[in-house]
């Protein structure tokens, strides 16, 4: 039978260091099974009617009120697909150009994620750039409750949801450029 250290060795039991208390993580912000569920979606979703389900599907497990799929075409962003917006209020959006000085834009020029912190009744955003083998093509845009914008799983998940949406959605075409000097044939 064995004796406790205490009997055997007293100041162990003096010396012995206060067990710190432990504490339990915060309940996630993000249903992770069902964002692996929206990511397999994805890849299956092979019209806009489709993809814009997924995109529900995904908003509802981020928690997000809103997400816009914006694709680039030569130096402007176009609102393609929406979850969470009326579709006159997308249309409405218009193109963004290349250039403008928002989270959006800055995304799709730099290629890395963004965040836009919430404001008073305002809430955040985390936009995370949709990048392929032709480099950075657009970005997913999503709009959360206040302070979820900082959580880093949360932003994870957008990035996750922009890789995704990469093997789904092809670049668009620059725009056509007329040549300066046409080529002409003449016909013999």
């Amino acid at each position: 039978c064995a004796l406790p250290i205490s009997a055997v060795i007293p100041e162990a039991v003096s010396a012995a260091p206060e067990l710190a208390s432990v504490d339990v993580a915060p309940a996630s912000l993000v249903d992770l099974t069902a964002a692996a569920k929206a990511c397999g979606a994805m890849a299956c979703a092979s019209t806009a009617a489709d993809l814009r389900d997924v995109l529900a599907d995904a908003a509802s497990a981020m928690g997000a009120r809103g997400m816009i799929v914006w694709l680039g075409a030569g130096s402007e962003l176009f609102p393609v697909l929406g979850h969470g917006y009326n579709q006159r209020v997308l249309a409405r959006i218009g193109p963004l150009p290349r250039d403008s000085d928002n989270a959006t834009a800055t995304a799709w020029r730099d290629a890395t994620l963004k965040t836009v912190p919430a404001e008073g009744a305002r809430p955040g955003a985390i936009v995370a750039p949709i990048v392929s083998a032709q480099g950075c093509i657009g970005a997913l845009s999503v709009e959360i409750p206040s302070g979820s914008e900082t959580d880093l799983t949360v932003q994870a998940t957008a990035e996750l949801f922009a890789a995704q949406l990469s093997t789904v959605v092809a670049a668009w075409p620059s725009p056509s450029t007329v040549a300066s000097n046409p080529v002409t044939s003449s016909d013999p």
